[in-house]
């Protein structure tokens, strides 16, 4: 081997194994930005995030195409958002399942189970949908379909990396490219028929004739799943365990009486364990049904590999009783093993890095893996797509671990107690196996159905917000089996499922109360705005057309900054005043809006001035307000999508978002928010000098 070329040999990097040659030659080598590994949606959410640019990036999958059915299918409120800011189309007329309510169905006295309680799908305060379901091919197939509006992208299905070789005298050097990869395309036909017969996630790899090539990167991005072939090649610890519970998935259209079978329902039996309904697109409903408890000494491998879709369903079938369950279709099925893991370490010196399930895996059922990939592949995007234009310092992509590794442990640590909740509400002595036999080996041919069905509610002390302290715990897990215990758990988790109460820790991106020790200083609002957390979401008023926007979707996911001023009441001299006064300070040469931007380039081709005022918006002139606030170009001429109102539209709804920020109308603020909608500092309204310390921290200056 060459002295420049070797595979890393410094801590965390001393994970790999040494190799005895140079990069074998190869038919062709290409040179690329960004070599993605993996097209599931956390790859291509990352590839989503150079849409806007003409960064050079190539695509490899070890799949033959999108998935065709099954795997991952929930989509919580922040990914929806993510979602709008890339110009997706609403996700609910793409064929989407949306939740308005959770229903819950527990065991009667007989065994046979009866609602015991209803309640809205939906965490106070937030107005947006809290969730939908779509299979993870549509997601796939709408994440490309953006892509394509921008460039002709062709994934490269059947294809694989065998070796990654690094020149690491060159790793310092953004412009370099510091990454050789071999590639070989592979033979991955299923091992068994893809409907209704067998596990479509067994897919048998074997390389096959064909070109192999080399390719050079300047990044690479591992989204390679669970059983990442990147982390194993850099030998980086994949810690944490697996459980001894068994959960089948099965999506099928189901022909039964059951009278919730089209809502998200949560099923306990008294005999057979659990199961959880999720109403999906074309009919189709997904079952998580429970197949096997904790603490038991049988073989889980064993019994794993013995079920069948038959045998899932029959447990279905049992926890269902008295209702009835049959079904002609099944689209995919599946059986998985509880395990919570999180990879050592996200990224190897900031130039190759690992996100989604290739970093953590959790249970399934709160619908956050598939959420936490993309939103990880969403916070690492638009810091690559900066650093790679020269916008930002290289060393923000540090930030990417230090930000989204505590959310996966985080995460981890919510999902224990949950998994632990749901398992703890079965009664373990008449868990079944796939033969029909118990535990302790007796016959077990399901509960009679000679009880009467129970179509009743009954609220059970469930308030409002989904909260009660009876029987619960601070880890998330509940202290008794009763319904009563298991809902309160259930509504009180469903806030932290929706991602929005995520917060990243204070760095060069995100100031807290005090900021850096010789950095600017930033407000913290007693509540609504919190650096480090995600803006919240809000609708404001066009101030030139009166249309109606949220403010995630006026804030499209293009890499650049974006400066909120909440200008307060306009119709106050002193608050115009203040306005006039930073108008003025933010066209001076020691401003951010020229610090960053090109001669040549448009005001805000980095960093992006938006102006929410508190005032009816008929009573404010958008020509009377200062140039900077709606720029002149004299191509397009005034820029009518930069200044809104917080006020009342046509149709009688009302943003709020003064008071959703907590920002009193008579002093406004001043807020920067991240190009992921997240909040990086906040301060005062006259407060210039620090925003533009704060900008001054990370991105790096255009010499004029």
């Amino acid at each position: 081997m060459s002295d420049n070329m070797s595979l890393l040999s410094e801590e965390p990097i001393a994970l790999i194994q040494q190799s005895a040659s140079e990069p074998p030659k190869t038919h062709s080598t290409e040179d690329v930005d960004v070599l993605i590994i993996g097209s599931g949606p956390t790859g291509l959410m990352l590839a989503n995030c150079f849409n806007h640019s003409n960064v050079k990036y190539r695509i490899v999958e070890k799949k033959g195409a999108v998935v065709p059915a099954g795997q991952a299918d929930s989509l919580k409120c922040l990914t929806m958002q993510i979602f709008d800011s890339l110009g997706i189309p609403n996700l609910v007329n793409e064929g989407a399942c949306q939740f308005d309510e959770v229903v819950f169905w527990d065991p009667n006295d007989g065994g046979d189970i009866y609602r015991s309680g209803i309640v809205p799908d939906k965490v106070p305060g937030l107005k947006a949908i809290r969730e939908v379901s779509l299979n993870q091919g549509k997601i796939e197939s709408l994440l490309l379909d953006n892509i394509r509006k921008y460039r002709d992208l062709k994934v490269e299905y059947s294809k694989v990396p065998s070796d990654i070789y690094i020149n690491e005298k060159v790793l310092g050097d953004p412009d370099e490219y510091p990454f050789v990869v071999m590639l070989h395309p592979v033979d991955n036909s299923p091992a068994e028929p893809l409907k209704g017969v067998g596990d479509p996630t067994k897919i048998a790899l074997a390389s096959v004739a064909g070109t192999r090539e080399s390719v050079r990167a300047k990044y690479v991005v591992a989204c390679d799943g669970a059983h990442s072939w990147t982390r194993k090649r850099f030998t980086i610890p994949f810690e944490g365990d697996q459980t001894d519970s068994l959960w089948g998935v099965v999506d099928i259209i189901p022909k039964t009486d059951f009278p919730d079978i089209r809502k998200n329902c949560v099923i306990r039996s008294a005999k057979y364990g659990n199961m959880m309904m999720i109403p999906r697109e074309n009919r189709i409903v997904r079952f998580y049904v429970q197949l096997l408890n904790p603490n038991t000494d049988q073989d889980i491998p064993a019994i794993k590999a013995s079920y069948t879709i038959d045998s899932i369903l029959k447990r279905a079938q049992r926890i269902f009783s008295p209702y009835e369950l049959t079904h002609s279709y099944c689209d995919w099925w599946s059986v998985y093993q509880v395990g919570q893991r999180i990879s050592r370490h996200y990224s190897i010196h900031n130039r190759l890095f690992l996100a989604g399930d290739a970093v953590h895996t959790h249970s399934p059922k709160a619908g956050q893996g598939m959420n936490t990939g993309m939103q990880d592949a969403y916070n690492l995007g638009w810091k690559l797509l900066g650093t790679m234009q020269k916008k930002l310092h290289p060393k923000v992509l540090s930030t990417y671990e230090s930000e989204r590794r505590p959310v996966a442990q985080e995460l981890i640590n919510f999902d224990r107690g949950y998994a632990q909740s749901w398992a703890k509400s079965a009664t373990t002595s008449n868990v079944t196996t796939p033969n029909g036999t118990t535990s302790n080996g007796t016959a077990s041919n399901g509960v009679t159905s000679n009880s009467v069905k129970s179509n009743g509610m009954t609220s059970n002390g469930v308030t409002s917000n989904g909260v009660t302290s009876n029987g619960t715990k601070s880890n998330g897990t509940i202290a008794d089996n009763d319904p009563v215990s298991f809902q309160a758990m259930y509504m009180r988790n469903m806030v932290y499922t929706t991602g929005i109460l995520i917060r990243y820790p204070p760095s060069e991106l995100v100031l807290g109360t005090t900021g850096p020790s010789k950095g600017p200083k930033a407000v913290q609002f007693e509540e609504g705005l919190t650096p480090g957390m995600r803006l919240p979401d809000f609708q404001m008023l066009n101030q030139s057309d009166a249309v109606p926007v949220s403010i995630h979707k006026v804030m499209i996911a293009d890499g650049r900054f974006r400066v909120l001023m909440f200008a307060g009441d306009l119709r106050q001299e002193s608050q115009l005043a203040k306005i006039n006064a930073l108008a003025a300070g933010l066209v001076s040469k020691k401003s951010f809006v020229n610090l960053y931007k090109p001669a040549s380039a448009s005001i805000d081709s980095r960093i992006e001035i938006i102006t929410l005022h508190a005032s009816p918006r008929t009573q404010v002139e958008l020509q009377e307000l200062p140039e900077v606030l709606h720029p002149w170009r004299e191509e397009l001429g005034w820029d009518y999508w930069k200044v809104y109102a917080d006020d009342q539209d046509i149709h009688g709804e009302h943003g709020e978002a003064y008071e959703k920020c907590a920002i009193d109308e008579s002093k406004g603020s001043l807020v920067v928010v991240r190009p992921d909608g997240y909040v990086g500092m906040v301060a005062e309204l006259s407060d210039l000098d620090s925003v533009n310390k704060y900008f001054s921290g990370f991105m790096v200056p255009v010499l004029q």
